[in-house]
């Protein structure tokens, strides 16, 4: 018998996407603890949701008006604002009339400190 071993850290993010919001279950929330805000985008090229931590200092950098503030809970995060998910939902086609929620995987970059969120994936 040939076994591997799952470990607790090995579990992928999970994002779910709401009417109003975008919830990140505890293992994708960790990344963002110590976020000050957050950037996020789609990646035109693959469809993918893409959500940035930006520190106080990188705040500066960036156009308060593409932040969103992140709240983190002790066993999720939470992302809200109608007009966000309003962009998301019309550019992947999601119909919230149909479906109260879409749950996708996510990873972690490392590098780009950023949330990768495989739209492709549906959980």
């Amino acid at each position: 018998m040939k076994i591997d071993w799952i470990t607790k850290n090995s579990s992928l993010g999970a994002v779910t996407l709401y009417e109003n919001n975008i919830t990140l279950n505890k293992h994708a929330a960790n990344y963002f603890k110590d976020a000050y805000a957050v950037a996020v985008g789609i990646d035109r090229e693959s469809g993918n949701i893409i959500i940035q931590k930006v520190s106080k200092e990188e705040a500066e950098n960036h156009d308060a008006e593409s932040l969103h503030k992140i709240a983190i809970k002790p066993s999720y995060g939470r992302i809200s604002g109608k007009h966000l998910i309003t962009e998301i939902s019309d550019h992947l086609a999601l119909d919230f009339r149909s479906k109260t929620a879409y749950k996708f995987s996510a990873l972690w970059n490392t590098g780009n400190r950023m949330l990768i969120v495989n739209t492709k994936e549906v959980y």
